[in-house]
């Protein structure tokens, strides 16, 4: 399992699932069509791998090393560090 837990595990389970489904819906399309079956193959599994790794990464819930949280609002004060008189 991957170290970030379920959520993870799910999101890399849906991206293979669908890599899965791509590779295979474009191998069968590519043959259809005409296209030399070494070819196809190439074509699809390259697709296939790209889509998965897309959906992969849709899904997961891993925040960037540089989104910084939100921070909370100023106070009047700080927001306005000159005093009036």
């Amino acid at each position: 399992m991957a170290p970030g837990g379920g959520k993870e595990a799910s999101a890399i389970t849906q991206g293979i699932n669908t890599g899965w489904k791509v590779w295979l819906v474009l191998l069968v399309a590519y043959l259809v069509l005409g296209l030399p079956l070494r070819l196809s193959l190439v074509l699809s599994l390259l697709s296939g791998v790209c889509s998965g790794l897309i959906v992969a990464w849709w899904q997961s819930s891993e925040t960037s090393p540089t989104e910084k949280p939100p921070s909370e609002p100023l106070s009047p004060e700080a927001a306005n560090p000159k005093k009036k008189p």
